[in-house]
């Protein structure tokens, strides 16, 4: 049996999107008679004393891409540089499912030398390649599309009216989602384990803040967050999710679950451009769709009629999803057989 090793690991993150990753990878990789033999998660430092651990028993070093990859950061540079040492060391590598934004040409030369690079979006591919114009790269969306549950069998437009808001990885944005959601009446979730979190972003501490910056809203905060505090995160967002007509959210995989289902959907930034580059690749409206200042829509809510008509699917964008969901599929089984090949 082959062997190989997963860098950036984000298993432990406790998140819905980055459950699904791991999910697909892991289940291709036991399709082609792969052993994971070693693993490093994400958020930890690579050193010099993990590298035997992580390059001995190893023919494959596959480095899961996904949230790293932007602004040169700590991170990023880490990973970079490990992937040099693990080429050096006559180990295969492969970069798969990697946002990448705004990176030096240095770390951008660290990676070249990997064996296989996948990109989640074309501009991530596209900024790569104008600093390593001989690279040779791969573009297909975000690998969760495979391990979401399958569509719901009841069409988004004839579900009951309800509309989902969730939080997303900036705190500020997660509190405006939350007063967004408490104006309107709307249901909650999150898609993220609490502990895991940072801390300014717990649903807990998000009350606390809301509740300080508008005392007018304490008593219907408290009532409407003490909810939100009893729900089962990440476990029950799905079955929450796949009975909204409408999501508001500012999380990435949680709008590639809202593509993946057919479900419309409303989006915050989110720390990079990365939603808005998958969705050009889609052929789905971002600007449309995007909510740039939440505090004024806060302040002033939109109509539930208002809010629809933006999210809603065009014809033509319900056939550019279907297409590009059954070319995603087509191209992950593809980009597996290459990554795990024997």
């Amino acid at each position: 049996m082959s062997t190989f090793t997963l860098i950036n690991d984000t298993t432990p993150d406790r998140h819905i999107g980055c459950d699904a990753v791991m999910q697909t990878i892991r289940r291709a990789a036991a399709a082609r008679g792969y052993l994971e033999v070693a693993t490093h998660a994400a958020g930890s430092n690579i050193t010099g004393a993990d590298y035997p651990r992580l390059l001995s028993q190893s023919e494959l070093i596959l480095i899961n891409g996904e949230g790293t990859l932007h602004d040169d950061s700590r991170g990023c540079k880490n990973i970079a540089h490990f992937a040099a040492v693990a080429k050096a060391a006559g180990k295969r590598v492969a970069l798969i499912n990697a946002s990448y934004t705004d990176n030096s040409p240095t770390t951008t030369a660290l990676l070249a030398g990997c064996d296989i690079l996948a990109f989640r979006n074309q501009t991530s591919a596209d900024q790569f390649t104008a600093q390593q114009p001989s690279a040779h790269t791969v573009v297909l969306a975000d690998l969760s599309l495979q391990s979401f549950p399958p569509p719901a069998t009841e069409p988004a437009s004839r579900r009951s009216g309800r509309i989902l808001v969730t939080d997303s990885v900036l705190p500020t944005a997660t509190r405006h989602l939350f007063e967004l959601a408490l104006r309107l009446g709307c249901s909650y979730a999150r898609v993220q384990e609490s502990p895991k979190m940072t801390r300014a972003n717990r649903p807990r501490n998000v009350l606390l803040s809301l509740c300080r910056q508008h005392p007018a809203l304490a008593l219907q905060a408290a009532r409407f967050g003490s909810e939100v505090l009893r729900s089962a995160a990440r476990h029950t967002f799905f079955k929450q999710a796949q009975q909204a007509s409408l999501i508001i959210t500012g999380r990435f995989h949680v709008v590639m679950f809202a593509v993946q289902q057919g479900i419309p959907f409303l989006f915050l930034p989110s720390n990079t451009a990365k939603i808005d580059h998958s969705l050009a690749d889609i052929g789905i409206d971002s600007a449309r769709r995007k909510l740039i200042d939440l505090s004024t829509v806060c302040t002033t809510p939109p109509t539930t009629t208002t809010l629809r008509d933006l999210a809603r699917f065009t014809p033509e964008e319900m056939l550019a999803r279907k297409d590009f969901l059954a070319q995603q599929a087509s191209s992950v089984q593809q980009l597996m057989d290459m990554v795990f090949s024997s």
